[in-house]
């Protein structure tokens, strides 16, 4: 895992908390005219507006798809957080900088990952590791190859797409990236935090054919312009700011389901019921969906696989506060969530990791988002 200090684009501050009033259903804005405090006391009096309340968290899905209004909240941990800013090698940790986002536009999330049998469905292959069943998330998959997923699903809606895709020229499909592995080990072979070392192993269906697939965001969304992938009208990934906006719907714990007991343990009953980790999966991947989902009614943010992430990997977000943030600069790709391997510090809300995007492993798989 690399890690990088990215830009990040910040620019206006809101007053956030975890519960309050609901966004304006007119324009799907965030009420600005709410001045309640966030979990830590009110901002400064000089910080910029809007202020704004963390709407009401309500369920509302349907065929798989939960809405998740406009609305602020506190992204990243405070220093007093069990379990914070850790990674497999312990040094140069991804920062978890707490600080207030405002997301000025509503979006759906699908409620659960993307599993084995829609990829299959929708790409025609299925590269996954684990043959634990179709329901169970796809993995072994790209941030290209999810970008690529995505972009099919706009296709299939009839949606502008967010990203442009093609093939690179020199890379030969079906050909492993050099040091990333085709297929993951056993148990003993998993990094505590579900790094995987290669065994030489073939994923059930052979591999993937898209392996030489680079996808980027669209141009007309890439900031240059003026808008951005909140503007993309079609399905993409979440970007780092959507996914624990979604993730925490309105709580500020290290998990959706309430504080970690123990950072060094292999249970924990918050965990437990929210998550396939470590302690509880027996090193593979579940059927989404079978464990407690959040108050927006979205399974499977803690555990199970990580999941790409749309933004270029920044170390340290910072403490300002920021509006519609999305990281532009790097190589690397966010992801988020933790997995089935997984120790407890790893599935927390703010947990942040990266890899490349060429990068294929039984740990990452993905969800797509798309804006309302």
């Amino acid at each position: 895992m690399r890690r990088l200090v990215i830009p990040l684009l910040m620019v206006v501050a809101c007053n956030a908390n975890g519960n309050g009033g609901a966004p304006d259903s007119a324009n799907g804005k965030p009420d600005a005219g709410r001045e309640a405090g966030p979990p830590d006391g009110p901002l400064p009096d000089s910080a910029p507006p809007p202020r704004c309340d963390h709407p009401k968290v309500e369920k509302s899905c349907k065929d798989d798809w939960c809405l998740v209004p406009a609305g602020c909240f506190w992204m990243g941990s405070p220093p007093t957080e069990k379990c914070r800013e850790q990674c497999w090698g312990g040094t140069n940790c991804p920062k978890e900088t707490r600080h207030p986002v405002t997301l000025t536009h509503g979006f759906e999330i699908k409620a659960t990952e993307v599993t084995q049998q829609e990829f299959k469905d929708l790409m025609g292959y299925n590269p996954s590791y684990f043959g634990s069943g179709l329901t169970s998330p796809v993995e072994m998959v790209s941030w290209f190859e999810a970008a690529h997923y995505c972009n099919k699903v706009s296709a299939n809606k009839g949606l502008v797409p967010c990203y442009v895709c093609g093939v690179e020229p020199g890379v030969e499909a079906g050909v492993p990236e050099a040091g990333v592995p085709d297929a993951s080990p056993g148990p003993d072979g998993a990094a505590p935090d579900g790094g995987a070392v290669p065994d030489g192993g073939i994923p059930p269906d052979g591999g993937a054919p898209n392996k030489n697939i680079r996808c980027d965001v669209a141009p007309e969304f890439d900031g240059k312009g003026g808008k951005t992938i909140y503007d993309c009208p079609g399905y993409r990934l979440p970007t780092e700011a959507e996914w624990e906006y979604a993730y925490r719907a309105g709580t500020d714990t290290e998990l959706h389901s309430g504080t970690l007991a123990t950072c060094t343990g292999t249970t924990d009953k918050n965990a437990d019921a929210i998550a396939w980790h470590g302690g509880n999966s027996g090193k593979k991947t579940h059927a989404v969906g079978g464990k407690t989902p959040n108050a927006w009614g979205v399974h499977d943010m803690s555990g199970n696989v990580w999941e790409w992430c749309h933004d270029r990997f920044q170390h340290d977000p910072g403490s300002d506060a920021a509006t519609d943030p999305v990281g532009t600069f790097g190589p690397t790709r966010s992801d988020r969530g933790g997995s089935c391997w997984s120790e407890l510090p790893y599935i927390r809300a703010a947990m942040r990791d990266t890899n490349q995007p060429n990068e294929r492993y039984d740990y990452i798989g993905f969800r797509v988002v798309r804006t309302r």
